[in-house]
């Protein structure tokens, strides 16, 4: 017995399988439009009954009934899942006289059938004494039958036309007994083609049908349309011809065949989705003079990952300078270079804020979508160094047209130059030395170059005078909520452990802050909080010092929060901790690395510690002193309004955008 499990039914009972199946069936409705009707199998009935449909002694589809309606349910006996349906693709044309027939397992025919489809002719249509209808036509088979009606004891000759070019000569002798059946004569005027090379299933073709008289097959020309889906006859049609290839040349012949079926869909999305052929259209506006071209300008934003705000600083970054792009007009897609975990809920969050997402698998790399459709982008934008030193010549090569835009995200030279000095680590000055040789050559490859940090701007202008280098943070939005330091108790760090300068840090809160903390109060506990917590860095927690783990939604983090820290030795760039504990009014205790870049306020000094016992007592005495905190409070909120607004951040690329890289934005 064959047995088979569908998710949404409940479990079925079994039975010994039976020398002949006990099936009913009927076939309830047949038309130009479709045939439906049931089967079931009586001593199986939670078992689907295949049937076959015939169309003028030709099968056409082999589908299970299974399909659910409501009048079939016998309770205690079936369930209703017995139905089945088939929809003629282009329905039955008015000159056809076509039996339709219904056939179950064992041969025989649903009740009801076969049965002649009634058509507007009584019978096929007439061309100067030719009669005949196509009963299939796709990208594999054209099938049917023809008949001169003044001399029907010969074969009419065919002449196959696919787009104005003759493929075959075919004879209409093959026998028909529903032709015969219907009058016919001897029932020999059928016909079956099957394509040695099959048309393109992507594009449309026009097929032709001459007879040998060079009168046009009754119907005219017809149209084999692309396939707009792989519904299930492509997908058999390609798994048959997939099966069982022998040897190089077949596989060979197969991959191309696919390669090419993958780059015509490559270029359908690409007009469509890259805007690839609004921007042609757009170029010919241009060259005319009295078209006024108003296509909005597209850019391509590339990162290791599509953004999480939730994860890092930089996601925080690029979505920021996204909104301001987006506000300025242009168009914007995302493509991440490397796999991205929780891609789906990544991408319907960009979707939703109308960003195009290039990915899996449609556009499985970043050179496919640069090939492809490059082209469509005045802009490229490259976050972080891995992503500028991949594919910067890349987009210099096949987008010759388009500009660069490197988003630092912070010099990696610096921060390693940095580590080893305070790890004693002579192996990372030499790939500091590495680094900062790439770090040049892609500002000075780069049609602009972004920094977070006024230090790093300097840095790359002494190095390279003719770069164009500007600093642009991202924005934050200060929190409504009102900081309470008498309600809070928490000492917060905050970070992300995938990143080299965080683990340092906990190791030195471990090592050197926290013992001194604990003399100083007992009773005060520091909480490591953040995203890619190690082994390494649980192995830090100790009396005075918990590792918390990772909390999705950092809002919950700060509301709990008296003091957040920042102890950090080494690292560039301004820090997306600092910048978000101020936006939510909590003040923070940093090292002179973990401040650097940012515009600290004259009253901001008692924040700062350079060495352990400082950074220690530093908290302390910050936690002792709730006016303090509420000061530093307001001043934290303050320098956020001020330099690190939106508003601020859409003005900045406004005047790089226009100004540096002459691209035309609209009016303000």
């Amino acid at each position: 017995m064959r047995e088979k499990t569908k998710p949404d039914r409940l479990s079925r009972p079994t039975h010994p399988e039976s020398p002949v199946p006990n099936i009913s069936a009927y076939v309830d409705k047949l038309d130009q439009l479709s045939v439906e009707g049931w089967a079931r199998n009586e001593d199986d009935p939670f078992s689907p009954v295949p049937v076959r449909i015939l169309r003028n002694g030709i099968e056409v589809a082999t589908l299970p009934a299974e399909s659910w309606r409501e009048d079939l349910i016998i309770p205690g006996h079936s369930d209703g899942c017995c139905a089945f349906s088939h929809i003629w693709p282009d329905g039955l044309p008015d000159n056809d006289l076509t039996l339709i027939d219904v056939r179950l397992p064992d041969g025989s025919s649903a009740a009801g059938a076969p049965r002649f489809v009634p058509s507007v002719a009584a019978i096929g249509g007439v061309t100067a004494g030719i009669t005949g209808a196509l009963d299939m036509l796709d990208h594999t088979r054209i099938a049917g039958w023809v008949r001169d009606e003044d001399r029907p004891d010969r074969a009419v000759g065919l002449r196959i036309m696919l787009d104005g070019e003759q493929i075959a000569f075919v004879k209409a002798n093959a026998f028909r007994p529903d032709l015969r059946n219907a009058g016919l004569g001897h029932g020999r005027y059928g016909f079956d083609f099957l394509f040695s090379s099959r048309p393109g299933p992507l594009t449309g073709h026009t097929i032709e049908i001459i007879t040998d008289l060079d009168i046009p097959f009754p119907g005219g020309p017809r149209l084999l349309p692309s396939s707009r889906g792989l519904d299930d006859a492509l997908r058999a049609a390609v798994t048959r011809a997939t099966e069982g290839l022998q040897g190089d040349r077949k596989r060979t012949e197969a991959l191309a065949f696919f390669q090419s079926c993958i780059a015509e869909i490559r270029r359908q999305d690409a007009e469509d989705s890259a805007g690839l052929l609004r921007r042609r259209i757009s170029h010919r506006k241009r060259r005319n003079e009295h078209e006024q071209d108003d296509e909005a300008p597209q850019v391509l934003v590339i990162d290791d990952s599509l953004p999480d705000s939730n994860r890092d600083a930089g996601s925080v970054a690029i979505l920021s300078h996204v909104q301001a792009l987006r506000t300025l007009g242009f168009r914007v897609a995302f493509a991440p270079s490397l796999p991205c975990p929780d891609s789906q809920l990544r991408t319907r969050a960009l979707e939703k804020a109308g960003i195009t997402v290039f990915q899996p698998p449609l556009w499985d790399t970043v050179e496919a979508i640069l090939r492809n459709a490059g082209n469509a982008f005045d802009v490229i934008y490259l976050h972080r160094l891995s992503n500028a030193s991949v594919y910067l010549e890349l987009i210099r090569r096949l987008c010759p047209m388009t500009r660069i835009i490197w988003s630092v995200a912070d010099l990696d030279h610096i921060r390693l130059a940095r580590q080893a000095d305070v790890e004693k680590r002579p192996e990372l000055k030499h790939l500091a030395m590495q680094c900062e040789m790439r770090e040049r050559m892609a500002a000075w490859r780069a049609d602009l170059v972004i920094t977070h940090s006024p230090p790093e701007t300097g840095s790359l202008q002494k190095a390279l005078p003719t770069a164009k280098v500007v600093t642009i943070p991202w924005a934050l939005k200060v929190a409504a909520t009102r900081y309470t330091p008498d309600t809070r108790s928490n000492i917060v760090f905050l970070g992300h452990f995938g990143h080299a300068p965080n683990i340092d840090a906990v190791r030195w809160l471990a090592d050197a802050i926290v013992p001194v903390l604990q003399k100083l109060d007992p009773g005060l506990t520091i909480t490591v909080r953040g995203s890619a917590i190690t082994g390494e860095v649980l192995s830090f927690a100790r009396p005075g010092l918990v590792i918390g783990g990772y909390e999705p939604d950092i809002r919950h983090i700060f509301a709990d929060a008296r003091l957040t820290i920042a102890p950090l030795r080494f690292g560039a760039g301004i820090k997306g901790k600092i910048l978000e504990s101020w936006a939510r009014g909590v003040p923070v205790i940093m090292t002179p690395v973990a401040a650097e870049g940012l515009p600290l306020h004259d009253d901001q000094r008692d924040c700062l510690a350079t060495d352990a016992p400082t950074f220690a007592r530093a908290i302390f005495l910050a936690c002792r002193n709730p006016d303090f905190l509420r000061k530093q409070s307001g001043i934290g909120k303050r320098l956020i309004r001020t330099h690190f607004s939106q508003t601020a951040i859409n003005r900045a690329f406004r005047d790089v955008l226009s100004q540096t890289l002459n691209i035309k934005l609209p009016p303000a």
